[in-house]
């Protein structure tokens, strides 16, 4: 239904993606636009068992937050990203305007 505001976007059977992190688009004017950034595992890769083969890789996609259709990026990683791994996406301005740290414990 194109007047329903609940947008869904399926993986293909058998890939599971962790938490998506919502990267917005510079100079963006909507709450939508910008990406949503996710760790793809096919768990084709897993033996019998449930554990990694040695070729075993995850993927980051990278999707249109607006659409939710698109995968506009996938970036294949060199290893498997376990389950659960959370992180942070922050833009060039806030990293450059980070304090500074002044004091630290070296022990």
């Amino acid at each position: 239904d194109p007047h329903d505001p609940i947008k869904i976007f399926a993986l293909p059977s058998g890939y599971y993606a962790q938490e998506c992190s919502f990267v917005p688009r510079k100079d963006s004017v909507s709450e939508d636009d910008g990406w949503l950034v996710t760790y793809v595992f096919d768990e084709a890769w897993l033996d019998d068992r449930g554990f990694p083969l040695p070729d075993a890789h995850s993927e980051l996609w990278i999707i249109d937050a607006v659409s939710m259709k698109d995968v506009v990026g996938r970036v294949v990683l060199p290893q498997r990203v376990p389950y659960g791994m959370h992180g942070n996406w922050f833009s060039e301005e806030e990293i450059l305007n980070q304090r500074g740290v002044h004091q630290f414990r070296t022990e």
